[in-house]
């Protein structure tokens, strides 16, 4: 029987190092510019879908690899 608890891994960060702090912000400042890539485009997916119906946004452009990605079988 496989067990389904999954172990963690302890994260050791030293408050004191610089160079660690460093490469917190970094790794924050990263994943901001990702969240505002997507903020961006969701809003300008608001902006063109707002009020229309999935048809009528498909024969604008085919939104459906971007509304419905990873919903095909395959």
């Amino acid at each position: 029987m496989v067990s389904s608890h999954q172990g963690f891994e302890a994260v050791t960060f030293d408050y004191g190092n610089l160079d660690e702090w460093k490469s917190y912000f970094k790794e924050i400042k990263e994943i901001a510019k990702s969240c505002k890539t997507i903020e961006e485009f969701w809003n300008e997916l608001k902006r063109r879908c707002d009020g229309l119906t999935f048809k009528d946004l498909q024969e604008e452009f085919d939104y459906s690899t971007v509304l419905l990605g990873g919903v095909t079988p395959d």
